[in-house]
């Protein structure tokens, strides 16, 4: 006599179940690792330039309020002076105009690329910086940045020194490298 089959599983189709589960399992793992992985990398990569947004922002916001040349003169000092990059720090500094409801009517603001950062100093940082204090950097890891001045007459210069004292530069491009390769340059309309 036969007996009558009993419905249910055998053990063969559930093993097959179980393997088809696990590799889509695996799969789906993986490929949520990959996302979460491209999805930070993009986070980063967002932030960073974020970051450097701001820190054009606030060299352009200093740059168009700037002024030529303090009156009086605050001690023979030019209202915008460059420094260059063979005495080891390269940069610029420049007197710029405060808005009306602050006091004191001008603040000098300096910025600096020293080794691998730049770095932004206002005359109220500047008593830290004196105590042995370094300013943070508005960047870091950088590689080298150059900075270069338009004359009045539309020629790119690589300092701005004592011939042009009294004046400022019509614009400053500045070149960013990073180590990986990229690299950056913004011209910055003054005034």
């Amino acid at each position: 006599m036969m007996r009558p089959r009993s419905a249910g599983f055998t053990l063969l189709e559930v093993l097959v179940a179980l393997v088809l589960l696990t590799v889509f399992a695996v799969t789906s793992y993986r490929a949520l690792d990959a996302v979460l992985v491209a999805e930070r990398h993009a986070r980063l990569e967002t932030a960073g330039w974020q970051k450097l947004a701001m820190v054009y922002a606030r060299i352009e916001a200093d740059l168009q309020d700037a002024v030529a040349a303090p009156i009086p003169l605050a001690a023979g000092r030019p209202g915008f002076r460059a420094e260059r990059a063979d005495t080891g720090v390269a940069g610029f500094s420049l007197d710029r105009q405060l808005p009306d409801d602050q006091a004191d009517g001008l603040v000098r603001v300096s910025y600096r690329y020293v080794d691998g950062n730049l770095t932004r100093l206002a005359q109220s940082s500047l008593r830290a910086q004196a105590e042995g204090e370094a300013p943070p950097p508005l960047l870091d890891g950088l590689e080298r940045a150059e900075f270069s001045y338009l004359d009045s007459v539309g020629v790119w210069q690589p300092d701005w020194g004592a011939i042009q004292s009294g004046q400022l530069p019509r614009a400053v491009a500045i070149v960013l490298a990073w180590p990986d390769g990229r690299r950056l340059r913004r011209v910055f309309r003054v005034q």
